[in-house]
This record gives structure tokens, C-alpha cells and sequence, in this order.
């Protein structure tokens, strides 16, 4: 019984995407403010525990509770002035996520090979539902929120490209909570396909049929190497090709960085690393949620980047503090392990043990200050631009490194974020802060 109830309040509470269009985006978001605090303080006590999963975190009984109004609150903040993308997230996590729940747990079909926990049912169902019932849903919505030049009739080839996606993201092992991420992914890629799509299909980048065969022959050199499966091959293969659309070779040789630093921290005392228990899942080799949660950041930029020219300069430098917060990360966990002393609580600085979640040491801290350093050089090098710009990458890449091990000492330990997540927050953080930095010179 609680099960159904969850999943008709699930898809119920999408009703309220009604007042999209209809209502000020500041009443919208502080609606998410006010439902966000109802499920935390009053929703478990009158539910009595009937609409509560069976899964919990040590910090709150069910964080679904809580990413689902989370969700909504972020999108509403991030597209405030095109709410129609709030929309087709919120029908992609309503709609498309519950029947995959649905479908996959009832239909006996074919699991998926890179999740043995998902089903091509679960996945086919996802697809459908979402893209269907969310074009309904938007025939509700006025048409006035809708992009220029967009109709209604426009939106059923969009949303199967949209939801298509999202199913794909969803059915991903160990990625970042489905109400924060499964309406993030169609948000964006709605965004993307109508804002961006029409500018690319005009005008391709310079070099690019070299940048193209350079990315082709990056890809297979990877795969072949056993550092990256198929999936994590075909995303960075992806997003490659978004950062250099953005910010050509000088994009394209962070990333190369990022890949080849990640890849030799990773195997540098991989004996010592097994033998404490702390060595990467599958021998180190990296999947698409790995790519998408290291690489993400700076391939949405790139996009962005590419299709506002005017922005290139800055949005270049903030995707490569995000490539750097990745690197200075990645050298800080698997060479801080390794090498490190002594280990302090990011939070209260009391004196911790090797491998805890938000734990740092001086020597893993140097570490990631060098890797910073490394990415923001090679960029400078290969752009062109005045070597002062090295230190606000850095000094972003650091910041954001310490937002990682904030995550890390709260969030992930309470079981509400994953590895994964902590990692997209912490290069979205080093953009971020990039972008602050930069708009104080």
C-alpha cells in the first residue's frame, strides 16, 4: 500500500507544474521552499511512515522527500526566466521515472548489460511515459513560456530526444539520486536541443573535422587502453567534442590532462591501495557516470560557450577551473591516501584516519594543488592568454577541492550524495567560483 501511495502522490504532486506561466517564478521557487520544509518536518509524521521507502540514509529516513522539492527549487533558480524547462524536468521525473520504477519491478523483460539492476522495460517504459504525458502536460502550460518559434505540435520529436536521454541517465549504475538527477538531464538537454541545436547546425567550429579525428582516435586509444569502459568511451567521447565546440584545443588538452593525470594517480600504488581497502571499484577503470560527474560541468559550458560567442573568453576559463577542480580532486583522494601523514576532519579538524569521507592531509592537499596547477598551465599555454590568469584557476580548483570534502564529510556520509555527485558538485563549485573570481578582476 505505501508503495502505490508513494507513487500516486509521486505523480500528483506534478499538478502543481500548473502554475507555471500562470505564477511569478518567485512564487514558484518559494513554493519549492515551502513544500521542501513540509516534507521534511510534517510529511513523515502524518504519512506515519506510509509513504517512506524502505531505503533510508542515517540522516534522514527517506531523502527522496527531499530531492524531489529540491529538485524543483534548483531548476525554478537556475531557468528563471525560461520556466518551460522546469517543466519538461518535472515530466521526465514525475512521468518518466515512475514508470520506469513501475514497469521494471512488474514486466519480466531483458536486463540492461551496464546495469544488471535495470530493464530494457524499465527503460522502454521511462521513454514512452515521459514523452507522452509531459507533451500532454505542456499543452496545459501557456504558450507564452514556450520558446520563440516553438509550438505545441514542436515539442513531441524534442521531448522523445529529451526523454530518450533522461531514460538513458536514469538507468545508470551508482548515479546521483533520480529526483536530482533524472529531472537535471532533461531539464538541460531540453535547453540544449532548443537553444543551442539551431546555432551548431549553422556553424561548425574551426578544425573541426581534425578536432573530430583527434576525439575519434582519443576515444579508441582510451578504450584500448582498459582505463575507461565503453560507456565512460562514448560520453567523454561526448563531451570531448562539446569542450572543444567551446573552447578548441586548449579545452581539449585540459581534458587530455584531467584523463592522463586521473588515470596514473589511480594505478600509483594500487597493491598498497587494495591492501587498506581503498582502491577505485573495478580496478580503477572509469564508466560514463565517472566521465559525466568529472566531465559534465566543463562539456555544458562548452556548449554554452559555443553557442554564445560573446561569452566564449570567460566561460573558457571557468570550464577550465572545473576541469582543474576535477584533477586537483582526483590527486588529492588517490595520492593524499597514499602518501599522507596525518588526517584532519575537514569539519572539526580533529585528528582522523586514512580513507574517511571528508578527511584531508597536507600532502594530498599539495597534491591537489599541483594537479590545479598543472591543468591551468597547460591551458594558458595552449590558449594563448597571460600566465596571470593561472592563479584564479587555481585558487578556484582549490576552493572547490575543499567544497568536495565538505560534501564528503556531510552529505556522503549521511548517505544523501554518492562519490559520484560529490564530484559534479565540487567541478560545478570550481566554475563557480571561477566565475566569481573572475568577475572581481
Amino acid at each position: 500500500m505505501n508503495i502505490l501511495l508513494r507513487r500516486i502522490i509521486h505523480i500528483g504532486m506534478v499538478a502543481f507544474a500548473l502554475a507555471i506561466g500562470r505564477w511569478d517564478p518567485a512564487w514558484i521557487a518559494l513554493a519549492a521552499v515551502i513544500a521542501l520544509l513540509v516534507n521534511v518536518i510534517l510529511l513523515p509524521t502524518l504519512s506515519r511512515g506510509r509513504i517512506e521507502r524502505g531505503t533510508a540514509s542515517r540522516f534522514y529516513r527517506d531523502p527522496g522527500l527531499i530531492s524531489y522539492p529540491l529538485s524543483i527549487l534548483l531548476l525554478s533558480l537556475l531557468f528563471w526566466d525560461q520556466q518551460i524547462y522546469v517543466v519538461v524536468g518535472w515530466g521526465a521525473m514525475a512521468f518518466g521515472d515512475s514508470a520506469a520504477q513501475w514497469l521494471g519491478q512488474t514486466w519480466k523483460s531483458s536486463l540492461l548489460s551496464w546495469n544488471r539492476e535495470k530493464s530494457w522495460a524499465g527503460l522502454a517504459g521511462f521513454w514512452l511515459s515521459g514523452t507522452l504525458f509531459t507533451w500532454l502536460l505542456l499543452a496545459l502550460i501557456p504558450s507564452t513560456t514556450y520558446p520563440a518559434g516553438i509550438t505545441w505540435a514542436d515539442w513531441l520529436p524534442i521531448l522523445a530526444v529529451v526523454m530518450g536521454v533522461s531514460a538513458w541517465a536514469e538507468s545508470l549504475r551508482g548515479s546521483i539520486d533520480d529526483n536530482l538527477w533524472v529531472p537535471m538531464v532533461a531539464a538541460f538537454v531540453g535547453w540544449v536541443t532548443i537553444e543551442g541545436l539551431p546555432f551548431a547546425m549553422l556553424q561548425l567550429p574551426d578544425d573541426g573535422i581534425l578536432g573530430a579525428s583527434a576525439i575519434a582516435l582519443f576515444m579508441l586509444l582510451s578504450w584500448l587502453s582498459g582505463k575507461i569502459d565503453l560507456s565512460g568511451t562514448l560520453v567523454g567521447g561526448i563531451l570531448a567534442g562539446l569542450i572543444f565546440a567551446g573552447s578548441g584545443w586548449a579545452g581539449l588538452g585540459c581534458l587530455l590532462l584531467l584523463f592522463v593525470i586521473g588515470s596514473v594517480a589511480s594505478s600509483f600504488g594500487k597493491k598498497k591501495k587494495q591492501e587498506w581497502g581503498l582502491a577505485q571499484e573495478q580496478g580503477g577503470k572509469r564508466s560514463a557516470r565517472h566521465a559525466f560527474c568529472n566531465a559534465g560541468v566543463a562539456g555544458i559550458l562548452g556548449w554554452i560557450a559555443f553557442t554564445q560567442p560573446d561569452l566564449k573568453f570567460g566561460l573558457s576559463i571557468v570550464m577550465a577551473a572545473s576541469l582543474a577542480s576535477a584533477t586537483s580532486d582526483t590527486l588529492s583522494s588517490e595520492l593524499g591516501t597514499l602518501i599522507g601523514r596525518r588526517y584532519w576532519s575537514v569539519l572539526t579538524l580533529r585528528k582522523g584516519t586514512r580513507g574517511q569521507d571528508g578527511m584531508i592531509s597536507l600532502e594530498g592537499t599539495l597534491a591537489g594543488i599541483l594537479g590545479a596547477g598543472i591543468v591551468a598551465g597547460g591551458y594558458v599555454l595552449a590558449s594563448g592568454i597571460s600566465p596571470a590568469w593561472i592563479l584564479p584557476i587555481v585558487v578556484a580548483a582549490t576552493l572547490a577541492n575543499i567544497v568536495d570534502s565538505l560534501l564528503g564529510a556531510t552529505f556522503q556520509t549521511w548517505e544523501l550524495m554518492t562519490n559520484d555527485s560529490v564530484n559534479f558538485a565540487s567541478t560545478l563549485a570550481g566554475a563557480g567560483f571561477a566565475h566569481l573570481i573572475i568577475g572581481q578582476m
